[in-house]
Formats: structure tokens, C-alpha cells, sequence
């Protein structure tokens, strides 16, 4: 027996989801702040289901979010004038997201012309935006479960 979980209904969980946790996602490197901003569109299809017992997910999504890179300053003396930090926000689009895939396997495109900011972005703040991709589907699994597990006797 299978139990589904229809019309895509896990799609708005995968879309709260990657908007609360990928906004965490921060690092300070070389005197920068570098963090997700915002999350865009999450399209695709996120689907969970029961057969045999055993709960799975399949999902293939397109992802995309901004990241900013903001000057981190020293505070200044009451003296002396504020000057306002320089942030740079750009987008970045992971084209596919898949319930199989390996971490390296993802691929993300930087709509930005900057190569050094992208290669900041690259080496400081991906690994951490890769964190909340890699446990996805753990937890996409563990809320989703207790609504579809039925006796199997």
C-alpha cells in the first residue's frame, strides 16, 4: 500500500523552509559581512510519500536567493562624521536541487560582474548555504512523516 502526499503539498514547506534557514546564513571574512539576504523563487516539484513502510521524498527544485557583501567598519568616534558602508547584493540561482544528489554536484549561477566578489562568495559563504541544502531532505522527511506512517498489519 502506498500513501501519497498529493498535489506537490510539501512545495510550501520546502519554500518556508529554505526562506528561515537559508537566511541564516552568514560569515565575516577579510573585513566583510557576507549573508543571504533573501530568498527568491523556489520552483519545482517537492513531493513525499509512503510505500512499503518506508517514507521517501523526491523534490527537484530551482532555488534562487540574494546575497549581500557588506563592508564590516570599526565604530566611530562620536567625533567624527558616519560613514555609510558599502554593500553589494547580487543574485544567485542554485539550478538544481534533487533528492539524490551529491554535494558536489551542485551548481550555482552568480548573476554578477564582479569576480572577486563572487569568488568571496564562493569560497566564505557557499559552504555554509550548502549546510542547509545537504540536511533538506532529512527534514523535509522527519516533519513529513508522522502525517503519512500507517499501520502496515
Amino acid at each position: 500500500m502506498s500513501v501519497h502526499n498529493p498535489n506537490n503539498c510539501a512545495l510550501p514547506w520546502a519554500k518556508e523552509y529554505l526562506n528561515e534557514n537559508l537566511t541564516k546564513a552568514s560569515v565575516s571574512k577579510d573585513g566583510k559581512k557576507i549573508y543571504v539576504h533573501q530568498v527568491g523563487t523556489v520552483t519545482g516539484d517537492c513531493d513525499v510519500t509512503q510505500r512499503k513502510g518506508k517514507v521517501r521524498c523526491i523534490y527537484d527544485l530551482k532555488v534562487s536567493f540574494n546575497v549581500n557583501i557588506k563592508d564590516e567598519k570599526e565604530q566611530k568616534e562620536e567625533s567624527e562624521e558616519e560613514v555609510e558602508d558599502k554593500e553589494v547584493s547580487f543574485p544567485v540561482e542554485l539550478l538544481e536541487f534533487f533528492h539524490d544528489q551529491d554535494e558536489d554536484e551542485y551548481q550555482f549561477s552568480y548573476k554578477h560582474s564582479n569576480p572577486e566578489e563572487i569568488k568571496l562568495v564562493k569560497s566564505s559563504l557557499i559552504p555554509e548555504i550548502l549546510k542547509v541544502f545537504m540536511a533538506f531532505q532529512s527534514d523535509l522527511l522527519e516533519s513529513h512523516e508522522s502525517q503519512l506512517k500507517h499501520n502496515t498489519n
